[in-house]
């Protein structure tokens, strides 16, 4: 978190390496408040390799893919954006909504490959403009 007199400059191209800090009061992806502290961290960092690994890819104005890690994982799952937000095939994801719509969790159902999905979109907008 920023100290009271200090002063936070944009970077002039977003990268995977700095986009996790691009909220500019709190340096911190606003994901952290909605995947919950203890599990912000390890999301991030898995996000971060799928963007420096180029595992994103975007199929249409809603779907994108997320391509495996190499030597991590052989699995490519499709992160899809909805009126009720996003949502990836992924294991994970899928537990944690089941546990949302059933009313066990107060937390909205988040992963690594959807922080990864926003990333990008972040980066691409910014990048672009």
């Amino acid at each position: 978190m920023l100290e009271p007199n200090q002063s936070y400059e944009q970077p002039r191209e977003y990268t995977p390496n700095n986009v996790v800090y691009w909220e500019p009061t709190s340096k911190a992806l606003k994901v952290a408040k909605e995947a919950g502290d203890k599990h912000a961290k390890p999301l991030l960092t898995k996000a971060k390799k799928f963007l420096q690994k180029a595992c994103i890819e975007e199929v249409s104005l809603t779907t994108w893919v997320c391509k495996p890690l190499k030597n991590y994982n052989k699995t490519t799952y499709f992160i899809r954006s909805t009126k009720l937000g996003f949502n990836c095939t992924c294991q994970g994801f899928i537990k944690k909504y089941q546990e949302y719509e059933k009313g066990n969790s107060d937390l909205k159902p988040i992963c690594s490959h959807i922080v990864a999905v926003k990333q990008y979109c972040f980066i691409k907008s910014k990048n672009a403009s």
